[in-house]
């Protein structure tokens, strides 16, 4: 067992094998929430960047609704902290299929989000980890990507509740 972070371990292609449909579902979420952004007024870099360190699009579109409906930010990260307190229990409950560095551990559960929650259980509450971390390393780009192709769309396309892109957060 080395220290590095590889993919060809058969767990981690069977994760990213498992995740794959859900794949252009997260790019078309991650649009919806690019557009969404834009009409809340952040900037195009500003929801790519949130997308990337969030991860989260429960979170991040309760967000961004609160503060496109006028909303204060304090009510915006409120939110998105409570919507995303799931992840402490799913966090507390996996840990011990984490294993290496601090850093490493880190970087991994930044990973861990529902669908590759999901897509990783082995039966008797427990997941794999290379499963969990090969799903989330195909989700994250396509979810950060949609978003960057959303993020300049919105100017273009107006007002997201007449395409019915308001919907996309309860949906989500």
């Amino acid at each position: 067992p080395g220290t590095g972070l590889t993919t060809s371990s058969p767990g981690y292609r069977v994760g990213m094998r498992r995740i794959a449909p859900l794949a252009p579902a997260a790019a078309s979420f991650g649009i919806a929430f690019g557009v969404l952004a834009d009409t809340a007024g952040m900037s195009a870099t500003a929801s790519i960047v949130m997308s990337a360190t969030t991860f989260a699009g429960a979170a991040q579109f309760a967000a961004t609704g609160i503060l496109r409906d006028d909303g204060t930010v304090v009510a915006a990260v409120t939110a998105a902290v409570l919507l995303n307190l799931r992840y402490l229990a799913i966090s507390f409950a996996i840990a011990p299929a984490f294993e290496g560095s601090r850093l490493k551990r880190l970087f991994e559960s930044q990973l861990i989000v529902d669908e590759s929650w999901a897509v990783s259980q082995v039966g008797g509450g427990r997941i794999d980890r290379k499963m969990l971390v090969g799903a989330g390393l195909v989700l994250f780009p396509f979810w950060v990507g949609g978003t960057a192709l959303g993020a300049p769309a919105g100017e273009v396309l107006g007002d997201p509740e007449q395409l019915g892109l308001d919907a996309a957060f309860p949906a989500l």
